[in-house]
């Protein structure tokens, strides 16, 4: 009796999700993303591998050891503000940051810094950015035509497997997008890349939390490869938000993996150290 209602429990619980997430879709969603995605796979020929370089510490010797010559490279978030970014010439970016995406004053001044160096960009370069970007974004990249841009929806879609791959292959909607990562992937996927490595993506939040012994606070050290020290104090009770959130961007990795399968793609991380254990490891440097 108590494993029957384990099993009810779990459908109904499945159900309810999927019930959200088909209306979120309704809702939220743009239903003309995919025919982008669809344009993005015409243009890939014979090259179907694509390296995403995540802003991780690691990422540093990376680039002084790898030659990325004539690779698809995927860049994110504030990458175009490095040196790296005229070096590499990434011909792939993407955006998923509500401070980046929209107009805020919070972190203002990066985020207009980050749109004059997307909006100078002098080699072909696609842009996946959110379909509710804000339009002083789309107002700079227009004048150019090096740059394109691809919207997606970020709509957050979970339930019975089979149903959530199908809108998931229709572009509707995707894993939560917790973090950049998680988007890039799912653009990746979609844009019809079958191999997919990982550069920088340590997710090593955990063993980054400290105490401040006379604050008694808690803090994050986040550094990343342009950056190796990020402070940041975490507001009374927040704590337990962020062990949450690292929580369900570990899940989308997971919702990712068997999207991959399903779409027979392949993904590995070539990040060392690294804590996300969805994907297979290749340490090939």
């Amino acid at each position: 009796m108590k494993t029957t209602c384990k099993k009810i429990y779990k459908f109904v619980t499945v159900l309810l999700e999927m019930f959200v997430s088909v209306l979120s879709v309704t809702l939220f969603s743009s239903f003309g993303v995919g025919r982008s995605f669809k344009n993005i796979q015409k243009t890939l020929f014979f090259d179907y591998d694509v390296h995403i370089l995540c802003n991780g510490p690691s990422l540093k010797d990376v680039i002084c050891k790898q030659d990325f010559k004539g690779l698809n490279l995927l860049a994110v978030n504030y990458f175009a503000l490095t040196d790296a970014f005229i070096a590499l010439k990434p011909n792939y970016y993407i955006i998923l940051d509500p401070n980046l995406s929209r107009r805020s004053s919070n972190q203002l001044e990066q985020r207009n810094k980050l749109i004059e160096a997307i909006a100078k960009v002098s080699w072909k370069m696609i842009l996946f950015v959110p379909r509710d970007i804000s339009k002083d974004w789309l107002e700079k990249m227009k004048h150019n035509e090096c740059v394109k841009i691809i919207k997606y929806n970020q709509t957050p879609v979970s339930g019975f497997r089979g149903i959530s791959h199908y809108i998931y292959k229709k572009s509707l909607g995707m894993p939560l997008p917790q973090n950049v990562l998680n988007a890039a992937i799912f653009c990746a996927i979609n844009a019809g890349f079958k191999h997919i490595y990982l550069y920088g993506a340590e997710h090593s939040w955990m063993k980054n939390f400290d105490v401040d012994e006379s604050t008694h606070r808690v803090y994050l050290n986040d550094g990343h490869f342009y950056k190796s020290e990020n402070i940041r104090y975490m507001p009374k009770g927040s704590y337990k938000k962020w062990l949450r959130w690292i929580y369900l961007m570990m899940n989308s990795h997971d919702m990712l993996r068997e999207y991959a399968n399903y779409r027979g793609v392949t993904i590995l991380n070539r990040t060392p150290n690294s804590f996300i254990d969805a994907y297979d490891f290749d340490l090939c440097l």
